[in-house]
């Protein structure tokens, strides 16, 4: 058998994993729900619309949802669409750490802990840099969304110890 044999195999074996997606309910949440469930997929959305019990503001979630959960997607922020006035950029910022903060916290005070954590940062984190050609290795730009994004993207950094990729 050659390696097509293979390949084909594994496009047509059905994935089912448990998927928590913040955020799933807006643009790009709503589509990887679709494309998860199509798949086989649990997915289970943490919305402030319910139906599972999710607000960051009050640190209120039904961490039961958690329990067994193979891959946390993390899409919650405000929109960067717009005009930044101050209030607009203290939204964007505060909206994207806190709810990650508390995420994080959530995992370590329950012990529950996803195989994956995937955190949606932004382009922003290379800041303006005209045609320079950008890697995951790039180092961070400079800016208030570059900022945002080094301070978001350190938050999830400490679940690396309990053996989340």
């Amino acid at each position: 058998m050659g390696s097509g044999y293979l390949i084909e195999t594994i496009k047509c074996k059905q994935v089912e994993m448990k998927i928590v997606i913040a955020g799933g309910r807006g643009f790009i949440g709503t589509h990887l729900t679709e494309f998860f469930k199509t798949r086989g997929d649990e997915v289970i959305i943490l919305s402030r619309q319910g139906p599972v019990l999710w607000n960051p503001d009050t640190q209120e979630i039904d961490a039961c949802v958690l329990k067994e959960c193979d891959v946390v997607i993390n899409l919650v922020g405000e929109g960067v669409v717009g005009r930044w006035t101050k209030k607009k950029k203290e939204k964007i910022r505060e909206t994207r750490l806190r709810t990650t903060q508390f995420l994080c916290d959530t995992f370590e005070r329950e012990g529950l802990y996803p195989k994956v954590y995937i955190g949606a940062s932004a382009i922003g984190y290379y800041g303006d840099r005209g045609d320079e050609v950008m890697t995951e290795s790039s180092a961070p730009g400079e800016g208030f969304l570059a900022n945002v994004c080094v301070e978001w993207e350190k938050i999830p950094s400490r679940l690396v110890e309990k053996g989340v990729r």
